[in-house]
Parts: structure tokens; sequence; C-alpha cells
């Protein structure tokens, strides 16, 4: 049997525009938003090998691996320009997440912000 919901953390991940490696059943719904928007790997669930041979492979792309940010940015982006809720939580997630980063003598990136 298949994983027919979508954790809410997956489309947290995808929000952020950040690679996603999954260890999830290659049939999941999970599965099946990740290779649509081309925004990471999903690996064999319970399988540590998977999991390190995902992040090398993830790894070897190198700056390739940007154009799987952007896949996941925009597979969200539909969602958030629509409802006025998500866009002040992603607002608000943003700031917080630029403060943080300050307070830790870090500055986030701009490219995703």
């Amino acid at each position: 049997m298949t994983d027919s919901v979508i954790p809410s953390k997956l489309l947290t991940y995808m929000a952020s525009g950040r690679t996603i490696i999954a260890s999830v059943n290659a049939a999941s719904e999970t599965a099946r938003r990740i290779n649509d928007a081309s925004c990471g790997v999903v690996v064999t669930p319970e399988d540590p090998r998977a999991l390190v041979e995902g992040a090398m492979a993830l790894h070897a792309l190198g700056a390739n691996a940007d154009s799987m940010e952007d896949g996941a940015a925009n597979m969200w982006r539909p969602i958030s320009t629509k409802r006025p809720f998500y866009n002040n939580t992603i607002g608000f997630l943003k700031r917080s997440f630029k403060r943080r980063c300050r307070a830790d003598g870090a500055e986030p990136a701009q490219r995703h912000w």
C-alpha cells in the first residue's frame, strides 16, 4: 500500500526553495510531488545506504542542484500567490529566518530572500 497523504512538512520544505531528500515509498504521493516538481531525490525508506547514495548524487550535481531548488519554489508559488494567509506566513517565516541568521552572525543567502 502506498501513502495517499502529503505530510505538511513537505510543503514547508518546498516553500523554502531547498533541495529535498525524501526517504519514502517511490509510489507515494510525497514521491510523486517531489518528482513532479523536480525538486529533490526519493530514496528507499529504511535504507541507510540509499540515503547516503541520494545525498552523494545531489552533491555530485553541484551547482546544477540549484535547478532543483527552483523547482521546489516554483511548485509552491502557485499556491502561495493565491492565498493571502500563505503569503503572510511565508513573509513572517522569511523575516524570522533573517533575524535568526543575523543573531547567529550569519547572513541568509540573498538568492532565496
